[in-house]
């Protein structure tokens, strides 16, 4: 038995080169296809204020920022809301 039969028998059978790179590429299409949808998603989670339009250049980092100013200002607010919590209800003798 040649060595590409038994590779065959084990479903082992190597790509060449030419194989190689096609297969290469396609990966690399498809990651980025991947990491460009998972970029519009987050960013259609955005209310519209904070919204990136996708076609704006460098929007992963315009995306990522937008997050990053969302989250940061809902974190405020809650702070704020905590603090207005309180305050009401000290003035009843409670503490939240």
């Amino acid at each position: 038995m040649i060595r590409s039969d038994i590779r065959k028998m084990r479903g082992t059978e190597f790509f060449n080169v030419e194989e190689k790179r096609v297969n290469h590429i396609a990966s690399e299409q498809k990651r980025r296809l991947n990491i460009k949808l998972a970029y519009a998603e987050l960013n259609s989670l955005l209310p519209e204020s904070y919204s990136v339009h996708i076609d704006q250049a460098n929007s992963e980092v315009n995306i990522l920022s937008a997050v990053s100013a969302f989250i940061h200002d809902q974190h405020e607010n809650q702070k704020k809301l905590l603090r207005e919590i309180n305050e009401k209800a000290g003035k009843l003798g409670k503490k939240y």
